[in-house]
């Protein structure tokens, strides 16, 4: 390696570090770099790099004009997966939506009054079936057995005279057996 581009730096003997820093850099043909840290690359590897990355480009080149003709066709087929995928979305509402409108009108059996539901004449807007209340009213009166009726529960009494029965569930003994005349009152 020839250093003679160095030999201008120290003609007049030798320098402290401070004055060949100066001297550095007021030079113009010398640049000081520590290959150490990677910041400086040498001729060669530089060149075998552009001339890479010059391939690449050419190769990506003609690879996105490969795909611009295949565009058109994918586009319409993300479009149509696009269109089948809302379509699912859509009946998974729909069915919930009715599936939520059975189970309010107190269908005994919400699978067998949907079967017997004319699915095309409804609409789900925000939510809520469109024309399902009228088809409702119609099956309770055609088939009211598929529907719970409006009747109060029916209240359970527990057993027992419910005569002599206390509001808070107990009974008064002395009063139930008081015409009984083998009842001893127990203190």
């Amino acid at each position: 390696m020839s250093y003679e581009y160095l030999k201008p730096l120290f003609e007049g003997g030798p320098l402290s570090f401070e004055q060949l820093t100066e001297k550095l850099d007021a030079a113009d043909g010398v640049k000081l770099v520590n290959l150490k840290d990677g910041g400086y690359v040498s001729k060669d590897k530089f060149d075998a790099l552009e001339v890479k990355a010059g391939g690449l480009q050419a190769q990506l080149t003609e690879a996105n004009g490969k795909l611009e003709g295949y565009d058109p066709e994918w586009k319409a087929k993300a479009q149509q997966m696009q269109q089948e995928a809302d379509q699912k979305v859509e009946a998974v509402r729909f069915d919930y939506a009715l599936k939520a409108a059975l189970a309010q009108a107190k269908a005994r059996s919400p699978e067998k009054v949907a079967k017997l539901i004319e699915r095309d004449a409804l609409k789900l807007v925000d939510g809520k079936l469109v024309g399902l209340d009228e088809q409702l009213k119609a099956l309770k009166e055609s088939d009211g057995y598929l529907f719970e009726g409006d009747k109060p529960a029916p209240e359970i009494v527990k057993p027992g005279s419910p005569v002599y029965r206390t509001p808070a569930g107990g009974g008064d003994l002395d009063a139930f057996y008081a015409n009984n005349p083998f009842y001893k009152k127990k203190t």
